[in-house]
C-alpha cells in the first residue's frame, strides 16, 4: 500500500489504475510552534487566479516550461517566500509564479529536494493561486534507474513517460490522443507533487502528474521530448509550440548555459 502523510507526503498509484491510492490514513503535521527553526510561508501575487495551473518541479521540467510557455527572460509576477523564524530570521524564494495568459499560471518550484516536513505548507500556498473550478498539471522527472518494472523492454528504453491522476481528472475528455500509460506500482511520487495531488484528491480538484523518466538529467532536446505530450491536453493545446525551431534551439542553448552556471532556479 501507499504511505500518504501530511508530514512526509509520498504517494503511489492504485494497482493497474494510474489513479491515486490513499489507502493509508492521513497523519497531520505536528505544530511547529516552539521549535528552534519555525518556517513560515507567504504568497506574494496580485494577478488573476488560475483556471489551469502548470507546476514544474525540477531542472528538466523547469527547462521545458521556460522554453515552451514563457517568453525569453520573462520575470516572475509573484513568489512564495519561506522565512526561518529563529534567532536570526532569514528568507528565500521557494516558488516563482508566472502569468502566461489569462487563466494560465506557470509555477516553478525552486528547490529540487524540498524538506518533506514542509511541502504541504508550500502546496497549500500554491492552491491559493487557483480559481474555484481549476485544473492542476504537474511536470516532474526522475532518473530512469529509479523506475521499477519487470518489463525488460521498458528497462532498455532511454526515456519514458507515466501519469498519475486524481479521481476528478476526466481521462476521456482530457486528451486529444491516447494518454501516456499510468504509473505502475510500486513506483512512488513524493515532495510537492505528492502534496498537491493529495490536496487535490481531498478537495476534488482535477489533477494530473506527468512523470518523465530520463536516462540523463542533462537538459537537452531528448530529455525535454517526453513532456511534449502535455500539448495533447486540450487545456494546453493553444500553447502548442509555434516558435520557429531555430529560436527553440537558441533558447535551449541559453537554458543549458544557465544550468551549467547554476542559475536555472533564479
Amino acid at each position: 500500500g501507499s504511505v500518504v502523510s501530511l508530514l512526509r507526503p509520498v504517494i503511489s498509484p492504485a494497482p493497474a489504475s494510474g489513479r491515486l491510492n490513499l489507502s493509508q490514513p492521513v497523519v497531520p503535521a505536528p505544530d511547529q510552534i516552539g521549535t528552534k527553526r519555525r518556517r513560515l510561508y507567504e504568497l506574494f501575487f496580485e494577478g488573476p487566479k488560475a483556471q489551469t495551473l502548470l507546476l514544474a518541479t525540477n531542472e528538466v521540467a523547469l527547462g521545458f516550461s521556460s522554453l515552451y510557455f514563457l517568453t525569453a527572460g520573462q520575470k516572475p509576477d509573484g513568489k512564495i517566500v519561506e522565512t526561518l523564524k529563529d534567532e536570526q530570521s532569514s528568507s528565500r524564494d521557494v516558488c516563482h509564479i508566472f502569468t502566461v495568459t489569462k487563466g494560465l499560471i506557470v509555477c516553478h518550484a525552486l528547490d529540487a529536494n524540498p524538506d518533506l516536513n514542509y511541502v504541504n505548507d508550500i502546496g497549500s500556498k500554491i492552491l491559493e493561486l487557483l480559481e474555484t473550478e481549476a485544473h492542476i498539471i504537474i511536470l516532474a522527472s526522475d532518473s530512469l534507474s529509479n523506475f521499477k518494472t519487470v518489463d525488460l523492454e521498458l528497462d532498455r528504453q532511454s526515456d519514458l513517460l507515466r501519469k498519475l491522476v486524481s479521481d476528478s481528472w476526466q481521462e476521456s475528455t482530457s486528451w486529444s490522443s491516447p494518454p501516456p500509460p499510468p504509473l505502475e506500482s510500486p513506483n512512488m511520487v513524493s515532495g510537492i507533487p505528492a502534496a498537491l495531488m493529495t490536496f487535490a484528491q481531498f478537495k476534488k480538484i482535477p489533477c494530473l502528474i506527468l512523470i518523465n523518466y530520463v536516462d540523463s538529467k542533462t537538459l537537452d532536446s531528448i530529455t525535454l521530448q517526453g513532456f511534449k505530450k502535455v500539448f495533447e491536453i486540450p487545456l494546453l493545446q493553444s500553447f502548442s509550440p509555434t516558435i520557429p525551431q531555430k529560436n527553440v534551439e537558441k533558447r535551449l542553448r541559453e537554458l543549458i548555459s544557465k544550468v551549467e552556471q547554476g542559475n536555472l532556479y533564479i
